[in-house]
């Protein structure tokens, strides 16, 4: 690899990295406190809304703004035609929204599910606002403008939702910071990209796109089954408090997601569409991705669940105690998790997006299998369910990155497995260390050396696991160094 690919692509990960950590902290710390000043039917209610609400938006982001950003070619007409066709769309899922919401209120359980649906119903279309100037930055590789517009919208509607659920908002405190939330992103992504969108519709400019478009959005429609449908479950079948304690244990599971391999999926989609005539290189830059998102993913996951339990009541208070138990359950899929990650920026670089729509398929398949097979054994179940599918579904994608995609899974598993040791390694000296300093410390410091153990038994290894790439982050920071004294 090039040092100028190396440097783009080292760059790009910073600014992914650093975004997405500032933005998810602030946005989680919202979260914690919010959980703290609202009570879990509430906080069940919006979450109801909000995952309906997602599962259209996310439709939505994933198709034509995705496929724009896999397309060789394309020019300013191009991008007018898309904007004004995904803003089309949003319209149309908005107002259906709202006549669901409205039509349906009076059997609508919970009760305060109508009012709040309807509210968030202008979700899709303040997204669409903003989507193709996000797909346009990401084509361009313009991480840092993305990060910026993040961590502005994280703050300026984090602030508005403690505020509003500090005096006594309750469900409504969550339901204007997601509008301002979405709405200050689409802002500032207008802000951060020049390009303005002119009255141009040339609807035949947009047939190239339709395939992986279509393919896309099917794609995302099943991910976003799989990664919502059990709180989905837990919402329609155990209640609005059921639902409320899943989403704790999620968000916090999710957050361990996106500060660690979250990242590298955004830069490798983007690095790797930019590398699919050059397969040696796509294949280098996928093993260098593979490795960064092992170090990080696993020691988060294997920490997290050797404390959970005294994390959970200093963080979000003792009416959230439910969510402890389900919690080392969550943290088993970080292996899955990670696999997938890459399996699906593999399948996207080698261009096998109906590949991609298979995988989500026989992944929502599995879902809503185990969904129906967890749900009687009440919250545990779900959780159970929500971790084996994920394990059982393994040897179909080493299938699909054996035969469909230029990625050998042995050189993932190479990759992957010392990061994976270490991590077993620092989950162990945690657990010891908690037994050992148990009846000495409080739960608060008792918590702090937990982690500080962990962080120095990965620390420790690093050097061993990890040798060129802390070489790499030595030489990018020092380059970094020397241009801002210039």
């Amino acid at each position: 690899m090039s040092d100028a690919a190396a440097r783009t692509i080292a760059g790009s990960a910073f600014w992914s990295y650093a975004g997405t950590i500032v933005e998810r902290i602030v946005r989680f710390g919202v979260f914690v406190v919010i959980a703290r000043l609202v009570t879990p039917a509430e906080f069940g209610v919006v979450t109801l809304a909000a995952i309906v609400t997602a599962l259209i938006q996310d439709l939505l982001d994933a198709g034509i703004a995705r496929a724009l950003v896999r397309q060789r070619e394309v020019d300013d007409r191009l991008f007018d035609t898309a904007f004004w066709s995904a803003n089309a769309l949003g319209a149309l899922l908005s107002l259906a929204i709202l006549l669901v919401a409205w039509g349906f209120a009076d059997v609508m359980r919970p009760a305060a599910l109508a009012p709040v649906l309807a509210a968030l119903a202008i979700m899709p279309l303040i997204a669409t606002a903003g989507s193709i100037h996000a797909a346009r930055l990401t084509r361009e590789m313009g991480f840092k403008a993305l990060s910026v517009r993040l961590i502005a919208a994280s703050l300026l509607s984090g602030a508005l939702g403690v505020a509003l659920a500090y005096h006594g908002w309750g469900a409504w405190a969550l339901v204007l910071r997601m509008l301002a939330y979405q709405s200050l992103q689409t802002a500032t992504l207008w802000i951060a990209c020049r390009w303005r969108p002119r009255p141009f519709v040339a609807p035949a400019l947009l047939r190239p796109l339709l395939p992986d478009s279509l393919r896309l959005m099917g794609s995302s429609a099943l991910n976003q089954l799989n990664a919502r449908g059990f709180d989905l479950v837990a919402g329609i079948v155990l209640g609005a408090v059921a639902i409320a304690t899943f989403r704790v244990a999620g968000q916090t599971v999710m957050l361990a997601v996106e500060l660690t391999a979250g990242p590298i999926s955004a830069v490798a989609f983007a690095a790797l569409a930019r590398q699919r005539d050059d397969p040696a290189r796509a294949a280098e830059t996928f093993l260098l991705l593979a490795r960064i998102s092992a170090m990080l993913i696993f020691p988060v996951f294997f920490g997290l669940a050797a404390v959970s339990d005294l994390l959970f009541p200093l963080m979000f208070g003792d009416q959230w105690g439910e969510a402890v138990r389900i919690m080392p359950l969550l943290c088993l899929m970080s292996l899955p998790i990670h696999f997938q990650i890459m399996l699906l920026a593999a399948l996207y670089a080698a261009g096998r997006i109906d590949r991609m729509l298979h995988w989500q398929l026989a992944q929502g398949v599995a879902t809503l299998a185990s969904m129906v097979l967890g749900a009687p054994f009440g919250l545990m179940g779900v959780a159970v369910a929500a971790s084996v599918h994920m394990y059982l579904l393994l040897p179909y994608g080493v299938r699909l990155m054996r035969r469909d995609s230029a990625t050998d899974p042995r050189l993932l598993a190479r990759a992957t497995w010392p990061h994976l040791v270490v991590a077993a390694i620092m989950g162990v000296t945690v657990l010891l260390a908690r037994h050992l300093l148990a009846g000495v410390l409080p739960p608060p410091a008792l918590l702090a050396a937990c982690v500080a153990s962990g962080v120095a038994v990965w620390a420790l290894f690093l050097p061993a696991t990890a040798p060129d790439l802390l070489v790499q982050a030595r030489d990018a920071l020092n380059m970094r160094r020397r241009g801002a004294k210039r």
